[in-house]
């Protein structure tokens, strides 16, 4: 088993530092849609850009791919050629009381 000194970067002769710049819009817009907006119309909006992502997405660079019955799908990420790296679906429980 290989060990690893964490002491010291591990940085190769490779810059460490990254930095990131996240600009998104004010979630009152959608937590208003949410109050008045059935589950998958919500997130049929967001699909559409007629809402703006949530500030999450943003940050994590999700795209929505598509809605379905119980499910959210959106791509995550692409690394520095474009490529995606990340992909999630995400199973939906929606329940009114």
């Amino acid at each position: 088993m290989a060990t690893v000194d964490l002491s010291e970067p591990l940085t190769h002769g490779l810059s460490v530092t990254r930095s990131k710049t996240v600009s998104w819009h004010d979630p009152a817009a959608l937590a208003t849609a949410g109050a008045m907006l059935p589950g998958r119309e919500f997130l049929q909006w967001i699909l559409d850009r007629r809402l703006p992502p949530p500030p999450m997405a943003a940050l994590i660079g999700a795209e929505p791919v598509s809605v379905g019955e119980g499910e959210f799908a959106e791509a995550h990420a692409h690394d520095h050629r474009g490529r995606l790296v990340g992909h999630a679906t995400t199973t939906l429980a929606i329940t009114r009381p």
